[in-house]
């Protein structure tokens, strides 16, 4: 009969042991988070992040503002509702409690700072032509001109546009 050594016997013990609770820790209720987003207007907000705070857990409004989440977080959490152009919103609540179906966040618009921009065009040309000529045709059937160069040069029969040399014949 072969002679099992303590060490051997103590792991296997452990290990049926330990078991169970590797397969509790492994089947965490999933808990379902859903609500709409709406502005202040009550009208629908798509493309809305909404996401539980310091987490992964989190998801997308869709066309009608609705959302859902799933998540196997427990206890209190912040829930928050951020997009572009709007204040973020944030709720707090305890996952562990009802009433996880009907959340509502309502999202006021915000302006966006930005740094002032100023641009500047300035004629220049490279390579060895000196310029392009176009016919007044060609400008009106180029696509994505909309004749736009067209209405600034009814009275010129050659001007520079962005670096570019017009000439009319």
């Amino acid at each position: 009969m072969p002679k099992i050594e303590f060490k051997n016997s103590l792991f296997l013990i452990s290990l049926f042991l330990l078991k169970p609770s590797f397969v509790i820790a492994q089947t965490a209720e999933v808990k379902s988070i859903r609500g709409v987003v709406q502005d202040t207007k009550s009208a629908p907000l798509s493309y809305v992040n909404v996401f539980l705070q310091n987490s992964y857990d989190g998801g997308v409004s869709d066309s009608r503002g609705y959302f859902e989440i799933l998540t196997k977080k427990n206890g209190p959490q912040v829930l928050i509702a951020s997009m572009i152009g709007f204040e973020k919103s944030s709720k707090k609540m305890n996952l562990d409690k009802p009433g996880l179906e009907s959340i509502k966040f309502i999202l006021r618009e915000e302006a966006i700072a930005m740094p002032e921009a100023t641009i500047t065009a300035s004629s220049f040309s490279s390579g060895d032509e000196k310029g392009v000529t176009l016919k007044r045709l060609e400008i009106l059937t180029t696509p994505g001109a909309a004749a736009d160069i067209s209405s600034r040069t009814t009275n010129f029969s050659r001007f520079v546009y962005f670096g570019v040399t017009f000439t009319f014949r």
